[in-house]
């Protein structure tokens, strides 16, 4: 009887550090993935902010003698037209990304169904 808990506790062991070892390899993956999209994500719009003040300023500039508050606002409609696109482009990424440690959570169900399924 005490060997058949002592092998018990040590299968349980073994299950419980597979699955910590699984879903610490699921954080570094998480971790390096938002990493990675942070740092893309900072060069991009440091970059597109100077290209769309170069070309809001040479629109401005080339119109400012035939109809300067016309180009004002078009400049502002166009600006805040691609904010609202990229508002919803981020919003439905956000919705699509899969559950955080959903491969170990999987592997956690598939444990519990086959224990319960052993169990008399």
């Amino acid at each position: 009887m005490g060997e058949s808990l002592r092998n018990l506790a040590a299968s349980c062991l073994v299950l419980a550090r597979q699955r910590l070892e699984l879903a610490a390899l699921d954080v570094e993956e998480e971790l390096a993935r938002a990493t990675l999209a942070v740092i893309t994500m900072l060069a991009v719009a440091a970059l597109g902010a100077l290209c769309l003040a170069a070309l809001s300023a040479a629109t401005v500039v080339a119109l400012w003698d035939t109809a300067p508050v016309a180009a004002l606002l078009a400049v502002a409609a166009l600006h805040g037209g691609a904010a609202a696109v990229l508002a919803s482009r981020l919003r439905r990424a956000l919705a699509d990304k899969p559950v955080f440690l959903s491969a170990t959570l999987q592997e956690l169900r598939q444990d519990g169904d086959q224990l319960v399924k052993g169990a008399p």
